[in-house]
């Protein structure tokens, strides 16, 4: 390895070790991601292809769309539970945050895309079997030094990635892995990625413990990927 370049001058400059990185555990790769709680460097997903054609013969080809969308879905009982919701319950469950007109518009989308029919009495029901079409997704914040910072942000993601890193020049992330710090990151389940010019090597795990992933903003993220979702080719980084 060049000793010469074990270090970066800027974050920018440990961006493409670490798509390598990413595209060689074979996930797509979003870069500047925002969160409910900020932006995350790169996140990278990897679908499952048997629920992605499970959806596909479902006629499902849109993405669902926004989070407000999604929070819509959740609330529709799956055909495969016998049950359904009616239009006046998901008034009442949405009152104060969708109009009646804007209600009735967005359950007319999700039955447009095939997301959801209507039964014989006018109830609702989901059509699903697919969720959640991700096999992993894991998140990547990139600094320099500044390690609480990237620590508080990596803490964050775990709501969101199933492994969450701090991505550190290789005699950062070695200093770092040495100290007590370390232990706080592994407490949490916040992993440590070691970045040189030509590599990228995971010197701490990423393994989440206390924090309960959202399944609302993880769907989210998987119908992000799925509106540039490729066709048979890798997804170009955005």
């Amino acid at each position: 390895m060049d000793k010469k370049r074990l270090d970066f001058r800027l974050e920018q400059e440990m961006v493409r070790p670490a798509v390598a990185w990413l595209h060689s555990l074979n996930l797509l790769i979003k870069r500047e991601f925002h969160t409910p709680w900020g932006v995350c460097d790169m996140v990278g997903l990897r679908f499952n292809e048997a629920k992605v054609q499970e959806r596909l013969s479902l006629g499902q080809r849109s993405s669902i769309g926004s989070a407000l969308r999604i929070m819509l879905l959740q609330q529709i009982p799956d055909c495969c539970a016998h049950r359904s919701v009616t239009l006046g319950r998901l008034e009442q469950k949405f009152d104060g945050i969708l109009t009646a007109d804007e209600l009735g518009s967005e359950i007319n989308w999700l039955v447009k895309g095939k997301f959801v029919y209507r039964t014989r009495n006018g109830s609702l029901q989901k059509r699903n079997g697919w969720a959640p079409i991700q096999e992993r997704i894991v998140a990547l914040e990139l600094k320099l030094s500044r390690v609480e910072d990237a620590f508080s942000q990596a803490l964050s993601n775990l709501a969101l990635a199933d492994q969450s890193y701090i991505g550190l020049p290789a005699i950062a992330a070695g200093r770092l892995l040495s100290n007590k710090r370390s232990h706080q990151l592994w407490r949490a389940g916040v992993g440590i990625v070691s970045i040189s010019a030509d590599s990228c090597r995971v010197i701490l795990p990423s393994n989440r413990r206390n924090i309960l992933v959202d399944p609302l903003i993880q769907m989210h993220c998987g119908e992000r990927f799925w509106r540039t979702r490729p066709r048979g080719t890798r997804l170009r980084d955005n």
